[in-house]
């Protein structure tokens, strides 16, 4: 069965989507690693994309007892994430490549069938951060630097693996979780999961500050 991945920027949605959809019964739902996964109090420098194998693995066994498996946000998410700070603080390119082409190559980490970019203005998501008491977003400023690299990062994917990713920008969470059942048919099965990360790794290398 298909595994669709939710992504997109601070705010926008995704959680609140994923809910939409595990709230129908047929729809299985991989959290983002926060909530499935408290932090140690000494991390060590994989412990994070540890935990993206650990939600990879989730979803996979999940399929064999629902049409429908979403994972709220994306398990290579590090790739983008961490160019767009030109790495600062985080894994480098070295390093993430290491470990994700690892699990590529064992087979024990794949790209989801389909990617739904979820998309807003910055005021509406400035809106819709305010008026979610439920969140705090600590670092809801910081993350509005990334969303434009991962678009274009999510649109050179779409290039190598044409039908992988869905661009939508929709309000009402029911057009969302439309977008994301839609969004499984004809679900694309080439390049390979290790030909399009070399793809998107060489990409990132020749954009190296974003």
């Amino acid at each position: 069965m298909p595994i669709v991945c939710l992504e997109g920027p601070s705010a926008v949605g995704k959680t609140t989507t994923a809910a939409a959809l595990a709230a129908s019964g047929d729809v299985y739902v991989v959290a983002e690693t926060n909530v499935l996964f408290a932090r140690p109090a000494e991390e060590t420098p994989t412990w994070y994309l540890e935990r993206q194998v650990e939600r990879w693995t989730m979803a996979t066994l999940a399929t064999d007892h629902f049409p429908l498996v979403v994972l709220d946000g994306d398990p290579f998410q590090p790739l983008w994430y961490n160019a767009a700070y030109g790495y600062r603080g985080l894994q480098s390119l070295d390093v993430l490549e290491g470990f994700y082409r690892r699990h590529v190559a064992r087979g024990t980490l794949g790209f989801p069938d389909r990617y739904v970019l979820l998309g807003a203005s910055e005021s509406q998501l400035r809106a819709q951060k305010a008026g979610d008491r439920t969140r705090g977003r600590r670092h809801f400023k910081q993350h509005l630097e990334f969303i434009d690299l991962q678009r274009r990062y999510f649109e050179h994917m779409e290039r190598r693996a044409p039908g992988r990713v869905r661009f939508v920008e929709a309000a009402r969470v029911e057009a969302r979780a439309a977008a994301v059942r839609d969004g499984v048919r004809a679900a694309p099965t080439v390049p390979t999961p290790l030909t399009l990360f070399d793809a998107l790794i060489a990409w990132l290398r020749a954009h190296p500050l974003g």
